[in-house]
């Protein structure tokens, strides 16, 4: 790259005096790196993830911060025993009021107004399709309920639906319903067919989480264990310690897994190897914890990219090194 010069002559100093127009290039340079890191700082900020759950005991949805567990009252009007909760793409929260029949929903500043009071009798587990279609487990109807996004519900499945509890969508599109009835996790096709995907005896299923892999967790609520189910249909125990009466389950982007425990208003967090650590309880508010779920959805808070943070260090580097210079040219003068 080259830079214009331009050339003064400087009698005092007994020479010429060429100003390069590099340091201006060099300024615009390290401006733009440092507005890039500023940007990163304003991003990573603004994708700070928190856990949502739905909080029956005491009639409230409360915000849990990540990683810190530090919780707080995000509604604590118009709910009746909420259930679960989900969010839509523009950050919506929806929630089952089980004990008014009702889907409410609620804008990302607490605004909240009846979404559906329709075909409901008993709404339990949420899940949301890539469409933005909501389904509803109707769990004293025993049916599974869907509703567009202008709120317009219609009846998705009523076969094979023993008191169905929570909802997950597998990455084909397919809808899995825990049914408490039947001891069952039933699975429906995007058109409606039903099938049995495992059948858990002398088990009561409530919470579903699919992780990265494909494999179906579920939270059986009365034995307090966690089950890990292949997409082949395989079952086997995940956890059995850290688990009291277990209800919804969510999976982070770092395959830790988050259960919300019922029996003793706690949520854990499990790793990849099925190891809990606590991370919020009563004392934080929780009581009587159901359905739980992140928003941003399925995301982590991160700080800014490692090779933004070496760009501006070279930037800054820059400026203390490449200050503006004058270089004099002398010039001999001849009788």
């Amino acid at each position: 790259m080259r830079f214009e010069q331009s050339a003064q002559r400087h009698p005092a100093l007994g020479g010429y005096i060429i100003k390069s127009k590099r340091w201006k290039m060099q300024k615009i340079i390290i401006a733009i790196l440092a507005i890039v890191y500023l940007l990163g700082l304003a991003d990573a900020r603004a994708t700070l993830v928190n856990v949502f759950v739905a909080n029956s005991g005491n009639n409230t949805i409360e915000r849990c911060s990540v990683p810190a567990g530090v919780c707080s009252t995000f509604i604590n009007s118009g709910l009746n025993n909420p259930h679960d909760v989900a969010f839509d793409s523009a950050g919506n929260l929806y929630v089952t009021n089980f004990g008014n029949n009702t889907i409410d929903k609620f804008t990302p500043s607490g605004v909240g107004s009846v979404f559906a009071n329709t075909g409901l009798s008993g709404p339990y587990g949420l899940a949301f399709d890539t469409a933005g279609n909501l389904f509803v487990a109707n769990y004293i109807g025993n049916t599974i309920e869907k509703f567009t996004p202008g709120g317009v519900g219609s009846v998705f499945a009523n076969v094979g639906v023993s008191s169905p509890t929570y909802l997950a969508f597998d990455a084909s599109g397919n809808l899995y319903a825990a049914s408490v009835g039947g001891n069952k996790i039933e699975r429906y096709t995007p058109g409606g067919a039903a099938s049995v995907f495992v059948t858990i005896p002398n088990s009561q299923p409530i919470g579903l989480a699919f992780d990265a892999a494909g494999n179906l967790y579920v939270a059986d609520h009365s034995r307090n264990l966690i089950l890990k189910v292949t997409p082949a249909g395989v079952e086997s125990v995940f956890a059995s310690t850290s688990v009291d009466g277990p209800f919804g389950l969510a999976f982070d982007t770092a395959s830790n897994l988050y259960a919300a425990n019922q029996g003793s208003s706690t949520i854990e967090v499990f790793n990849q190897s099925g190891v809990g650590s606590l991370f919020a309880n009563s004392a934080d508010g929780l009581n009587g914890v159901g359905g739980i779920t992140f928003w941003p959805e399925q995301t982590r808070a991160s700080a800014p990219e490692p090779t933004s943070l070496t760009l501006l260090a070279v930037g800054l580097a820059s400026l203390g090194v490449l200050r503006h210079r004058r270089r004099v040219i002398p010039i001999t003068v001849h009788a």
